[in-house]
């Protein structure tokens, strides 16, 4: 009966391959073509992989290629880093009904069962940008460290108007004050903003194959069809690397003509919404390890949170096997049906979801935005999408209550915690009937309280005035600023964020 059962479902999975299998970054041939210039599309050969019929790695170039381009720093120097992640013991994944196809042998499955990963080698792409007085007078060099945001087609892009706003900034100070120091301006910043793992370029690694734990690390150069949940602790490994490596003045083979990086004396973590815990436990873990004596590095004396959520956020933890388990899910049909329904149409649910749910109004977007959306979330075959699934599962929500209380205030190390709000707060807008009704409903409840409610904050000012008052009894409460936009506050006002950003860390 079972085999009867797994044969008929192998029929139905066959059946539907052609439909479901085409991935959660395909789209169909008609809505390529409806992109994708005629010539183009005619000139192109459509194949066939494991995944199913896709479209052009190219696509999100040609979505929308009569935009204007994008305008970027002239000081912006791009580098290529590397990174392994250690994910010791981690299996590869291969479907049971493939090797059944196949016919492989049990003894040859078994002896390919035993290799196992040492970790993934990541290659990604880095943005720089060096701006204030010059290091030759002597001056501290203090290195802010930009965390982009996790969504769909999300990477170090989401940071280039903020770096633009920067540049601009620190030329107008020059020219307007050119005999005095201004504020923020006695120091030399060092602004670097990387595609985390699972984003943007990095989100093709390699695995580092290992057959016994003693023996010598073979980096194979394959591609692999699906990525692991990554957690907290993979992406502050990454950020916290790259920070060594500026300490170290490594310079890559890749990116000799770049020179030397510049040596970083204090270290500033940004990080935006959700993101934030990756921000908190980089600092967390920088504290611990100059503490222990294991590293003389820099230390992290400024964290900046913009749009952070509200504290039940940084102390509740998600349960791992919930999000393991939706993370599987996602990765099934429905997280393939997802993002499919996601690029589709040219990005228009993204624009329509950034619309109503990230910024204050929609012009704020630029005209840009979906299409680097596009062109990030397809990125080699669409791998980005595992990040966003293990975003969406709550990889994020570990809770922050380890790193909170590794960087409580005590005279060995003062880390302060300053935050950027937007004006907006109005709360998302309705979804649906049954949101509204909702909404009604609670209305009516609270008819019957006593008007002088006007007295007290609101539910949004209520839960900024509770997170901001843990930090205070915490012991690292620093600077609030409030700027215009909602939510993706570096894209929305750069000039305000620019301008808050040197004056929160200017004076550390």
């Amino acid at each position: 009966m079972k085999q009867s059962a797994r044969k008929i479902a192998l029929c139905i999975t066959l059946l539907l391959f052609p439909v479901i299998g085409s991935g959660a970054f395909s789209l169909s041939r008609s809505e390529c073509s409806s992109v994708l210039p005629k010539t183009t599309v005619a000139k192109r050969s459509w194949t066939r992989n494991s995944h199913s019929l896709i479209c052009p790695p190219d696509f999100g170039l040609y979505a929308l290629s009569n935009s204007e381009e994008e305008s970027l720093p002239l000081s912006l120097r791009t580098r290529t880093e590397s990174f392994v992640l250690d994910k010791n013991g981690a299996s590869v994944r291969r479907r049971r009904w493939r090797s059944n196809l196949t016919g492989r042998k049990a003894s040859e499955k078994k002896q390919r069962g035993d290799i196992r990963y040492k970790g993934l080698m990541f290659e990604y792409n880095s943005d720089e940008i060096i701006l204030g007085s010059d290091a030759s007078k002597g001056e501290d060099t203090i290195g802010v460290m930009l965390i982009h945001p996790i969504g769909v087609g999300i990477s170090r892009w989401y940071f280039h108007r903020l770096l633009l706003a920067l540049e601009s900034y620190f030329s107008d100070r020059s020219t307007s004050r050119s005999g005095g120091s201004s504020s923020g301006q006695q120091y030399r910043y060092v602004f670097i903003a990387p595609d985390l793992v699972g984003s943007g370029t990095c989100s093709n690694p390699h695995p580092v194959y290992s057959r016994k734990p003693d023996s010598e690390s073979v980096v194979k150069e394959e591609e692999l069809n699906e990525l692991p949940l990554f957690n907290i602790s993979d992406w502050s490994d990454q950020v916290l690397n790259l920070m060594g490596k500026y300490e170290r003045g490594e310079v890559c083979e890749s990116d000799q003509h770049l020179g030397m990086r510049p040596s970083v004396q204090k270290w500033c973590i940004v990080a935006n919404g959700g993101c934030s815990p990756i921000a908190l436990q980089v600092a967390a873990r920088r504290k611990e390890e100059l503490r222990s004596g294991k590293l003389a590095n820099s230390p992290v004396t400024n964290v900046v949170l913009s749009a952070p959520p509200r504290l039940p956020f940084f102390l509740e933890s998600a349960d791992p096997a919930k999000v393991r388990k939706s993370f599987k899910t996602l990765c099934g049909i429905s997280g393939k049906a997802f993002w499919w329904y996601a690029l589709r149409n040219k990005g228009s649910f993204i624009q329509k979801f950034s619309e109503k749910n990230l910024v204050a109004r929609p012009e704020n977007l630029g005209e840009r935005w979906t299409h680097n959306c596009l062109e990030a979330a397809l990125m080699h075959g669409g791998r980005t999408r595992y990040s966003t699934f293990g975003f969406l599962a709550g990889a994020l929500q570990d809770g922050c209550g380890a790193s909170l209380n590794e960087l409580k205030g005590d005279p060995f190390s003062d880390v302060q915690i300053d935050l950027i709000r937007g004006g907006d707060k109005q709360p998302n807008r309705a979804k649906s009937w049954f949101w509204k009704k909702k909404r009604q409903n609670n209305k009516k409840k609270e008819r019957g309280k006593d008007s002088s409610s006007d007295d007290h904050p609101s539910p949004s000012e209520s839960r900024q005035l509770a997170f901001r008052n843990f930090l205070q009894e915490n012991g690292n409460g620093g600077k609030e600023r409030t700027i215009g936009g909602r939510i993706s506050l570096a894209h929305e006002d750069a000039e305000g964020y620019a301008a808050a950003l040197i004056d929160l860390i200017g004076d550390i």
